[in-house]
Protein backbone atom coordinates (compact mmCIF):
# COMPACT_ATOMS: atom_id res chain seq x y z
CA UNK A 1 0.00 0.00 0.00
CA UNK A 2 2.88 2.47 0.94
CA UNK A 3 4.48 2.26 -2.26
CA UNK A 4 1.15 2.76 -4.75
CA UNK A 5 1.39 5.80 -6.53
CA UNK A 6 -1.66 7.97 -6.94
CA UNK A 7 -2.83 9.96 -10.17
CA UNK A 8 -3.65 13.59 -10.25
CA UNK A 9 -7.58 12.68 -10.14
CA UNK A 10 -6.64 10.87 -6.61
CA UNK A 11 -3.76 13.27 -5.31
CA UNK A 12 -6.08 16.02 -5.25
CA UNK A 13 -9.01 14.19 -4.00
CA UNK A 14 -6.94 12.92 -0.64
CA UNK A 15 -4.97 16.50 -0.17
CA UNK A 16 -8.97 18.59 -0.74
CA UNK A 17 -9.68 15.64 2.04
CA UNK A 18 -7.16 16.12 4.09
CA UNK A 19 -7.11 19.97 3.82
CA UNK A 20 -11.03 19.88 5.08
CA UNK A 21 -9.61 17.69 8.30
CA UNK A 22 -6.38 20.00 9.29
CA UNK A 23 -9.35 23.02 8.81
CA UNK A 24 -11.14 21.53 11.37
CA UNK A 25 -12.04 21.10 15.00
CA UNK A 26 -11.39 17.67 14.87
CA UNK A 27 -8.02 18.64 13.96
CA UNK A 28 -7.31 20.86 17.16
CA UNK A 29 -9.17 17.98 19.17
CA UNK A 30 -12.21 20.17 20.54
CA UNK A 31 -15.27 18.88 18.90
CA UNK A 32 -17.74 17.73 20.82
CA UNK A 33 -19.60 16.39 17.75
CA UNK A 34 -18.60 13.75 15.27
CA UNK A 35 -17.03 14.94 11.76
CA UNK A 36 -17.27 13.86 8.45
CA UNK A 37 -15.08 15.37 5.62
CA UNK A 38 -16.59 14.97 2.11
CA UNK A 39 -16.18 16.29 -1.20
CA UNK A 40 -18.98 16.77 -3.97
CA UNK A 41 -17.12 15.17 -7.38
CA UNK A 42 -19.25 17.51 -9.21
CA UNK A 43 -17.58 20.71 -7.59
CA UNK A 44 -14.20 19.14 -8.22
CA UNK A 45 -15.17 18.27 -11.95
CA UNK A 46 -17.68 20.11 -13.28
CA UNK A 47 -17.68 18.10 -16.56
CA UNK A 48 -17.91 15.07 -14.36
CA UNK A 49 -21.65 13.75 -15.63
CA UNK A 50 -21.25 15.62 -19.31
CA UNK A 51 -22.27 12.43 -21.50
CA UNK A 52 -19.77 14.03 -24.13
CA UNK A 53 -16.56 13.30 -21.57
CA UNK A 54 -17.47 9.47 -20.88
CA UNK A 55 -13.40 8.81 -20.82
CA UNK A 56 -12.97 11.62 -18.22
CA UNK A 57 -16.00 9.93 -16.19
CA UNK A 58 -14.37 6.87 -16.72
CA UNK A 59 -11.08 7.73 -15.67
CA UNK A 60 -12.35 9.28 -12.30
CA UNK A 61 -14.76 6.31 -11.38
CA UNK A 62 -11.67 3.92 -11.76
CA UNK A 63 -9.47 6.14 -9.88
CA UNK A 64 -12.14 6.44 -6.95
CA UNK A 65 -12.51 2.98 -6.43
CA UNK A 66 -9.38 2.39 -6.30
CA UNK A 67 -9.04 4.59 -3.19
CA UNK A 68 -12.49 2.95 -1.62
CA UNK A 69 -10.70 -0.76 -2.30
CA UNK A 70 -7.94 0.63 0.29
CA UNK A 71 -10.15 1.72 2.39
CA UNK A 72 -9.42 5.39 2.14
CA UNK A 73 -12.31 6.79 0.81
CA UNK A 74 -16.13 5.76 1.18
CA UNK A 75 -18.13 6.85 -1.98
CA UNK A 76 -22.03 7.54 -2.36
CA UNK A 77 -22.99 6.23 -5.80
CA UNK A 78 -25.84 7.51 -7.47
CA UNK A 79 -28.19 5.93 -10.74
CA UNK A 80 -25.57 5.26 -14.14
CA UNK A 81 -23.08 4.50 -11.36
CA UNK A 82 -22.28 8.11 -10.68
CA UNK A 83 -19.96 9.12 -7.79
CA UNK A 84 -21.98 12.11 -5.70
CA UNK A 85 -19.97 12.35 -2.58
CA UNK A 86 -16.50 11.18 -1.29
CA UNK A 87 -15.52 10.79 2.39
CA UNK A 88 -12.68 10.77 4.05
CA UNK A 89 -12.02 7.47 6.21
CA UNK A 90 -10.68 8.92 9.42
CA UNK A 91 -9.18 6.05 10.70
CA UNK A 92 -6.72 6.08 7.36
CA UNK A 93 -5.75 9.36 7.88
CA UNK A 94 -2.30 8.57 8.68
CA UNK A 95 -2.24 5.90 5.85
CA UNK A 96 -2.77 8.89 3.50
CA UNK A 97 -0.45 11.35 4.80
CA UNK A 98 2.30 8.23 4.39
CA UNK A 99 1.15 7.57 0.52
CA UNK A 100 1.04 10.85 -0.45
CA UNK A 101 4.27 11.67 1.37
CA UNK A 102 2.58 15.20 2.47
CA UNK A 103 3.82 16.52 5.89
CA UNK A 104 1.14 16.59 8.03
CA UNK A 105 0.36 19.66 9.57
CA UNK A 106 1.10 18.40 13.10
CA UNK A 107 4.54 17.96 12.15
CA UNK A 108 4.49 20.94 11.05
CA UNK A 109 3.01 22.69 14.11
CA UNK A 110 5.80 20.31 16.48
CA UNK A 111 8.33 21.25 13.67
CA UNK A 112 7.27 25.42 14.36
CA UNK A 113 7.50 25.20 18.23
CA UNK A 114 10.43 23.42 18.20
CA UNK A 115 12.21 25.97 16.19
CA UNK A 116 10.79 28.80 18.70
CA UNK A 117 12.29 27.15 21.39
CA UNK A 118 15.30 26.92 19.96
CA UNK A 119 15.58 30.38 19.00
CA UNK A 120 13.96 31.12 22.38
CA UNK A 121 16.72 29.37 24.00
CA UNK A 122 19.56 30.41 21.75
CA UNK A 123 18.60 33.94 22.35
CA UNK A 124 18.30 33.68 25.95
CA UNK A 125 14.96 35.18 25.83
CA UNK A 126 12.32 34.91 28.77
CA UNK A 127 9.89 32.17 28.01
CA UNK A 128 7.09 33.98 29.85
CA UNK A 129 5.18 35.36 26.69
CA UNK A 130 1.81 36.17 28.19
CA UNK A 131 -0.24 39.19 26.80
CA UNK A 132 0.67 41.31 29.60
CA UNK A 133 4.27 41.72 28.97
CA UNK A 134 3.83 42.66 24.96
CA UNK A 135 5.14 46.38 25.40
CA UNK A 136 8.56 45.53 27.30
CA UNK A 137 8.79 42.20 25.45
CA UNK A 138 11.19 41.83 22.24
CA UNK A 139 9.95 41.90 18.65
CA UNK A 140 10.72 37.85 18.33
CA UNK A 141 8.81 37.01 21.61
CA UNK A 142 6.10 39.14 20.47
CA UNK A 143 5.61 37.18 17.07
CA UNK A 144 5.77 33.85 18.87
CA UNK A 145 3.24 34.69 21.09
CA UNK A 146 0.98 35.53 18.39
CA UNK A 147 1.70 32.52 16.49
CA UNK A 148 1.33 30.00 19.55
CA UNK A 149 -1.91 31.70 19.41
CA UNK A 150 -2.69 31.12 15.59
CA UNK A 151 -1.60 27.52 16.06
CA UNK A 152 -4.28 27.15 19.11
CA UNK A 153 -7.05 28.47 16.90
CA UNK A 154 -5.79 26.26 13.85
CA UNK A 155 -4.85 29.31 11.51
CA UNK A 156 -2.10 29.66 9.00
CA UNK A 157 1.05 31.45 10.85
CA UNK A 158 2.75 34.42 9.26
CA UNK A 159 5.64 34.30 7.04
CA UNK A 160 6.39 31.12 6.72
CA UNK A 161 6.12 29.15 3.91
CA UNK A 162 7.16 26.02 4.85
CA UNK A 163 10.63 27.06 3.52
CA UNK A 164 12.32 25.76 6.81
CA UNK A 165 16.33 27.18 5.97
CA UNK A 166 14.60 30.30 4.98
CA UNK A 167 12.13 30.76 8.03
CA UNK A 168 14.82 29.83 10.76
CA UNK A 169 17.45 32.46 9.10
CA UNK A 170 14.30 35.06 9.15
CA UNK A 171 13.84 34.52 13.02
CA UNK A 172 17.58 34.75 13.61
CA UNK A 173 18.09 38.25 11.09
CA UNK A 174 14.57 39.51 13.28
CA UNK A 175 16.93 39.10 16.84
CA UNK A 176 20.00 39.71 15.24
CA UNK A 177 18.29 43.59 13.85
CA UNK A 178 17.17 44.32 16.97
CA UNK A 179 19.71 43.54 19.10
CA UNK A 180 22.39 45.60 16.66
CA UNK A 181 23.78 47.98 18.55
CA UNK A 182 25.78 49.81 15.42
CA UNK A 183 25.56 51.69 12.39
CA UNK A 184 26.75 48.46 9.55
CA UNK A 185 26.85 48.63 5.97
CA UNK A 186 24.17 45.50 5.34
CA UNK A 187 26.26 43.64 2.99
CA UNK A 188 28.88 43.45 5.94
CA UNK A 189 26.27 42.53 8.26
CA UNK A 190 24.77 39.77 6.03
CA UNK A 191 28.39 38.52 6.36
CA UNK A 192 28.83 38.24 10.01
CA UNK A 193 25.49 36.60 10.32
CA UNK A 194 25.17 34.06 7.86
CA UNK A 195 28.82 34.01 5.96
CA UNK A 196 27.21 35.35 2.90
CA UNK A 197 27.27 39.05 1.92
CA UNK A 198 23.77 38.99 -0.09
CA UNK A 199 21.36 36.33 2.16
CA UNK A 200 20.08 39.36 4.62
CA UNK A 201 18.93 41.25 1.17
CA UNK A 202 16.89 38.24 0.25
CA UNK A 203 14.89 37.98 3.60
CA UNK A 204 14.43 41.57 3.93
CA UNK A 205 11.41 42.04 2.72
CA UNK A 206 9.46 39.77 4.80
CA UNK A 207 11.69 41.16 8.07
CA UNK A 208 10.62 44.66 7.09
CA UNK A 209 7.20 43.66 7.31
CA UNK A 210 7.33 40.94 10.32
CA UNK A 211 9.57 43.93 12.28
CA UNK A 212 6.96 46.81 11.36
CA UNK A 213 3.90 44.16 12.44
CA UNK A 214 5.06 43.25 15.92
CA UNK A 215 7.54 46.16 16.61
CA UNK A 216 7.96 49.92 17.23
CA UNK A 217 9.34 51.40 13.68
CA UNK A 218 7.59 54.14 11.97
CA UNK A 219 7.72 53.03 8.21
CA UNK A 220 8.34 49.48 6.17
CA UNK A 221 10.87 51.13 4.24
CA UNK A 222 12.87 52.77 7.12
CA UNK A 223 12.79 49.46 9.48
CA UNK A 224 16.14 48.21 8.91
CA UNK A 225 17.86 51.58 8.82
CA UNK A 226 16.20 51.88 12.01
CA UNK A 227 17.93 49.21 13.48
CA UNK A 228 21.03 50.61 11.86
CA UNK A 229 21.73 48.32 9.14
CA UNK A 230 22.31 50.64 6.17
CA UNK A 231 23.60 50.77 2.57
CA UNK A 232 25.64 54.21 2.98
CA UNK A 233 26.68 55.99 5.97
CA UNK A 234 23.62 58.24 7.11
CA UNK A 235 23.69 61.64 8.05
CA UNK A 236 21.77 64.06 10.06
CA UNK A 237 22.09 68.05 8.71
CA UNK A 238 22.05 70.58 10.97
CA UNK A 239 22.14 74.62 10.74
CA UNK A 240 20.81 77.58 12.67
CA UNK A 241 21.27 78.65 15.94
CA UNK A 242 23.38 76.38 17.75
CA UNK A 243 27.43 74.95 18.36
CA UNK A 244 28.96 71.67 17.96
CA UNK A 245 31.66 70.43 20.49
CA UNK A 246 33.69 67.34 19.26
CA UNK A 247 36.61 65.82 21.14
CA UNK A 248 38.55 66.83 22.04
CA UNK A 249 36.48 69.70 23.42
CA UNK A 250 38.73 72.55 21.74
CA UNK A 251 37.11 71.28 18.39
CA UNK A 252 33.77 73.70 18.57
CA UNK A 253 31.83 74.50 14.88
CA UNK A 254 29.75 77.71 15.26
CA UNK A 255 26.85 77.26 13.58
CA UNK A 256 25.70 80.64 13.42
CA UNK A 257 28.86 81.90 11.36
CA UNK A 258 27.96 79.07 8.90
CA UNK A 259 26.04 80.46 5.72
CA UNK A 260 23.49 77.40 5.22
CA UNK A 261 24.11 73.60 6.73
CA UNK A 262 26.31 70.71 7.16
CA UNK A 263 26.33 67.27 7.20
CA UNK A 264 27.19 64.90 10.26
CA UNK A 265 27.52 61.63 8.98
CA UNK A 266 27.46 58.36 11.05
CA UNK A 267 30.67 57.96 11.53
CA UNK A 268 31.08 61.88 12.77
CA UNK A 269 27.95 61.67 15.09
CA UNK A 270 29.94 59.16 17.45
CA UNK A 271 33.18 61.93 18.25
CA UNK A 272 30.27 64.68 19.36
CA UNK A 273 30.27 65.78 22.84
CA UNK A 274 28.02 68.80 23.10
CA UNK A 275 25.28 70.54 21.49
CA UNK A 276 24.85 74.17 22.53
CA UNK A 277 21.19 76.15 21.17
CA UNK A 278 22.09 79.31 21.16
CA UNK A 279 18.36 80.48 19.68
CA UNK A 280 14.97 79.34 21.45
CA UNK A 281 13.53 76.58 19.66
CA UNK A 282 14.91 73.05 17.93
CA UNK A 283 12.90 72.29 14.82
CA UNK A 284 13.08 68.60 13.09
CA UNK A 285 12.22 68.63 9.26
CA UNK A 286 11.06 65.86 7.86
CA UNK A 287 11.84 66.93 4.36
CA UNK A 288 15.22 67.49 3.12
CA UNK A 289 14.18 70.11 0.26
CA UNK A 290 11.88 71.72 3.22
CA UNK A 291 14.74 72.04 5.38
CA UNK A 292 16.91 73.58 3.00
CA UNK A 293 14.69 76.29 2.51
CA UNK A 294 13.21 76.58 5.87
CA UNK A 295 14.28 80.61 7.14
CA UNK A 296 16.05 79.36 10.76
CA UNK A 297 15.41 82.57 12.41
CA UNK A 298 16.05 81.62 15.93
CA UNK A 299 16.08 78.26 15.62
CA UNK A 300 18.36 75.06 15.49
CA UNK A 301 16.76 73.44 12.65
CA UNK A 302 17.61 69.31 11.75
CA UNK A 303 16.85 66.94 9.18
CA UNK A 304 17.41 63.56 10.44
CA UNK A 305 16.84 61.95 6.71
CA UNK A 306 13.87 60.25 7.17
CA UNK A 307 13.93 58.18 9.78
CA UNK A 308 15.26 57.46 13.48
CA UNK A 309 17.93 55.15 14.56
CA UNK A 310 19.71 54.59 17.58
CA UNK A 311 22.80 57.47 16.51
CA UNK A 312 20.36 59.96 15.61
CA UNK A 313 18.69 58.94 19.00
CA UNK A 314 21.56 59.38 20.42
CA UNK A 315 22.07 62.69 19.20
CA UNK A 316 18.71 64.24 20.06
CA UNK A 317 18.91 62.25 23.42
CA UNK A 318 22.22 64.82 23.84
CA UNK A 319 20.75 67.78 22.72
CA UNK A 320 17.70 67.68 24.84
CA UNK A 321 20.07 66.87 27.80
CA UNK A 322 22.35 70.01 27.44
CA UNK A 323 19.31 71.90 26.50
CA UNK A 324 16.27 70.86 28.20
CA UNK A 325 14.77 74.29 28.40
CA UNK A 326 14.47 74.95 25.04
CA UNK A 327 11.19 74.12 23.35
CA UNK A 328 10.98 71.29 21.06
CA UNK A 329 9.02 71.25 17.48
CA UNK A 330 8.67 68.77 14.60
CA UNK A 331 7.85 69.95 11.05
CA UNK A 332 6.22 67.09 9.21
CA UNK A 333 3.94 66.34 6.20
CA UNK A 334 0.49 66.09 7.06
CA UNK A 335 -0.38 63.23 6.59
CA UNK A 336 -0.63 59.53 8.59
CA UNK A 337 2.90 59.01 7.62
CA UNK A 338 4.06 62.68 8.62
CA UNK A 339 1.84 62.32 12.22
CA UNK A 340 3.45 58.63 12.97
CA UNK A 341 7.22 60.01 12.25
CA UNK A 342 6.08 62.65 14.87
CA UNK A 343 4.80 59.88 17.37
CA UNK A 344 7.74 57.68 16.79
CA UNK A 345 10.48 60.71 17.31
CA UNK A 346 8.53 61.27 20.67
CA UNK A 347 8.41 57.53 21.83
CA UNK A 348 12.02 56.75 21.03
CA UNK A 349 14.07 59.77 22.31
CA UNK A 350 11.52 60.67 24.78
CA UNK A 351 11.84 64.51 23.97
CA UNK A 352 8.59 66.10 24.37
CA UNK A 353 8.28 67.70 20.66
CA UNK A 354 5.48 69.51 19.65
CA UNK A 355 3.91 69.74 16.04
CA UNK A 356 4.43 73.13 14.39
CA UNK A 357 2.83 73.80 11.03
CA UNK A 358 0.82 70.69 10.86
CA UNK A 359 -2.38 71.77 12.24
CA UNK A 360 -6.01 72.38 10.90
CA UNK A 361 -5.41 76.11 10.53
CA UNK A 362 -2.09 75.23 8.42
CA UNK A 363 -4.44 73.12 6.35
CA UNK A 364 -6.89 75.81 5.78
CA UNK A 365 -4.23 78.27 4.56
CA UNK A 366 -2.90 75.69 1.65
CA UNK A 367 -6.53 74.17 0.32
CA UNK A 368 -5.55 74.51 -3.30
CA UNK A 369 -2.83 72.38 -2.47
CA UNK A 370 -5.07 69.50 -0.95
CA UNK A 371 -3.80 66.43 -1.87
CA UNK A 372 -6.95 62.69 -1.53
CA UNK A 373 -6.29 60.29 0.98
CA UNK A 374 -5.15 57.00 0.02
CA UNK A 375 -6.61 53.83 1.52
CA UNK A 376 -3.41 53.32 4.20
CA UNK A 377 -3.81 57.11 5.01
CA UNK A 378 -7.41 56.02 6.02
CA UNK A 379 -6.57 52.91 7.82
CA UNK A 380 -3.58 54.72 9.81
CA UNK A 381 -5.64 57.76 10.50
CA UNK A 382 -8.60 56.17 12.13
CA UNK A 383 -5.65 53.86 14.80
CA UNK A 384 -4.19 57.20 15.23
CA UNK A 385 -7.44 58.55 16.09
CA UNK A 386 -7.79 55.68 18.40
CA UNK A 387 -4.59 55.55 20.40
CA UNK A 388 -4.34 59.45 20.43
CA UNK A 389 -7.64 61.14 20.42
CA UNK A 390 -6.40 64.11 22.45
CA UNK A 391 -3.41 64.93 20.69
CA UNK A 392 -4.39 64.85 16.69
CA UNK A 393 -8.53 64.26 17.40
CA UNK A 394 -8.95 67.75 15.68
CA UNK A 395 -6.87 67.21 13.18
CA UNK A 396 -7.58 63.85 12.24
CA UNK A 397 -11.64 64.55 11.81
CA UNK A 398 -10.79 67.19 9.93
CA UNK A 399 -8.61 65.24 7.98
CA UNK A 400 -10.79 62.44 7.11
CA UNK A 401 -14.00 65.14 6.92
CA UNK A 402 -12.60 66.56 4.08
CA UNK A 403 -10.39 63.68 2.35
CA UNK A 404 -7.00 65.37 2.48
CA UNK A 405 -3.92 65.88 3.33
CA UNK A 406 -1.04 68.31 2.91
CA UNK A 407 2.84 68.04 1.81
CA UNK A 408 5.71 70.42 3.34
CA UNK A 409 6.17 71.29 0.06
CA UNK A 410 2.35 72.23 -0.32
CA UNK A 411 2.68 74.79 2.50
CA UNK A 412 3.17 78.57 1.80
CA UNK A 413 3.77 80.54 5.11
CA UNK A 414 6.00 83.56 6.61
CA UNK A 415 8.83 82.44 9.08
Amino acid sequence: MKNMTFNSVQQSILNILLDKYEGSKSFLGNNKVSQSFTVQIDKIYPLYGDDARYEEFVVINRSLAELAELNLVTLEIKQSNVVKRVTLNQAAIEDCYKMLKRVSQETKNQWMRECWQRVIRHESLSKDLSPSQNETISVVQAYIFAQEERLNRNAKVEFFDWNRPDYEDLLKLIVALEQNTKEQFIRDFSMQLFGNSKRVESLRSKAQNLLLKYGDFQEREFVFEECGVVQTPTYVYVKGCGRLIFQPETETIDLNKIVGDIGLSSVTLPGLRQVTVTGKRVITIENLTTFHNYNQADDLVIYLGGFHNREKGAFLKMLYQSNPDKEYRHFGDIDAGGLYILEHLRRKTGIPFEPIHMDVKTLLANKENWLPLTDNDWRRLRKLREKEPERYGQLVEFMMAHDCKLEQEGIAREQ
